[in-house]
Parts: structure tokens; C-alpha cells; sequence
């Protein structure tokens, strides 16, 4: 049986949730069905190494060095016809049989690199953030193309369906799995440990901090530390 190419469009290799998720996914897909490649549009990052010992292609479309500064920033920017460029060379080399993305900017890379190979892509959808009318174009442009869209959430889905105009139909919930075999090792064995929530998010309101903090204060005598 031919194995399938997949192609992961992604913006670097940065200590995130999205950078995790793409990491348990490639850990998970079935290498005897699947042939798997990496394209990074924003550089490199301090979990390379934990996708370079996957075994899988990795391509770098820019420099390697994250663009942190202002100046560094608008010299990516004004890459981005390069960058381009390059995606589509290296698509077209490897013709995936479906394009994955993740993020507003290989989302809108991916599709404008799409506009010539004509695949199917995936687009992995997590926030609720709404973005400046160019960008907000260009992403309603990627999802009007995009043949399937997938989102964790229902409100993520009625975002995207009122602020991207994403039809419904193109959407399908998939929740985030969970690995147990992570959190084995520290299971507690004593009768008389107490529950230790943590977070693990920039002090950004999109992260939803308030939330749990609204949670603690109904449970301020349960015993439970942050």
C-alpha cells in the first residue's frame, strides 16, 4: 500500500502548545500509512530536537534564528516573496497528497503556495483571536479553499463560522487526546497530598486565567494550591 504525504506547514519549533500538539500528533500517526515532512516558516526553536529525533524531513524556508526583533521581523516580512517562493519549490518537489497548517501565518503561506498545487489541506484551529482586516482576508480567502477545517471546541467552530465565514460543513471537532503514560510518573501515593493546579500560559487575557481563578475562589476551602 502507498503511503500517504503529509506535509505540516508550521511557523517554528518555539515552546507552545501548538509546537506540543504537532509533536504528539507526529509521534502518533502511523509510520507504515503515512510519509511525513516539516516545513517551518519562521525559524527554528528549542524543541528541533525533540522533531529531528522523530526521523522526519525537516525544511527550513527562512533563517533558522527566530524573527524576536522589530528589525528582524520586517526583514522576514520582506522575505515573505521568497519564502513563498520556496514553499511552493518544495511542495511541488514532495506532492503531498494533503498540506496540514497551524496559525495565521502558515495558514495564509500555505494556502497562497496551494493557490498553484491545488491539495488538500487541513487547517488545525485552536484561538479565538480576531485579526486586522488584511489578515482577516486572507484568512477567510484560506478557508474558502481549505477542503477541511478542524477545531477542539464549539466555540472555536461558531467563531470561525461568524468571524472567518467558514461553513460549517468544512468543520469537524476533534478533541485534544490526552497521553496518561506522561503523568504516571507522578502519580502520589499518600492518603494525605493535597491537589496542586498549575498554568502554564503568557499573562495574556486570550489564556483564560480568570477562569481558573474564578474556579479556586468556589474551592478556597477544598484544600487545592496554585
Amino acid at each position: 500500500m502507498r503511503k500517504k504525504k503529509l506535509v505540516f506547514i508550521w511557523n517554528n519549533f518555539l515552546i507552545g502548545g501548538t509546537e506540543r500538539m504537532l509533536l504528539d500528533i507526529l509521534k502518533n500517526l502511523d509510520r507504515n500509512k503515512f510519509n511525513i515532512s516539516i516545513i517551518t516558516i519562521l525559524g527554528s526553536g528549542p524543541m528541533e530536537k525533540d522533531f529531528r529525533d522523530l526521523g522526519y524531513s525537516i525544511f527550513f524556508l527562512g533563517s533558522k534564528k527566530y524573527p524576536s526583533s522589530f528589525l528582524l521581523k520586517a526583514i522576514w516580512f520582506l522575505n515573505i516573496p521568497i519564502i513563498l517562493l520556496r514553499l511552493v519549490i518544495i511542495l511541488k518537489k514532495i506532492n503531498p497528497d494533503s498540506i496540514v497548517t497551524s496559525l495565521y501565518q502558515s495558514d495564509i503561506l500555505g494556502y497562497l503556495a496551494n493557490l498553484s498545487l491545488d491539495k488538500k489541506i487541513v487547517s488545525i484551529q485552536h484561538d479565538m483571536i480576531r485579526k486586522g482586516s488584511i489578515i482577516r482576508w486572507l484568512k477567510i480567502k484560506a478557508f474558502t479553499r481549505g477542503n477541511t477545517w478542524m477545531d477542539t471546541y464549539n466555540d472555536v467552530k461558531q467563531f470561525l463560522i461568524e468571524y472567518f465565514k467558514v461553513s460549517a460543513s468544512k468543520i469537524e471537532i476533534i478533541y485534544n487526546g490526552v497521553d496518561f503514560e506522561k503523568f504516571s510518573s507522578f502519580q502520589k501515593s499518600d492518603n494525605d497530598w493535597k491537589p496542586v493546579f498549575g498554568i502554564i500560559a503568557r499573562l495574556d487575557k486570550i489564556k483564560g486565567h480568570i477562569y481558573i481563578l474564578e474556579a479556586l475562589k468556589k474551592l478556597k476551602n477544598e484544600g487545592i494550591k496554585l
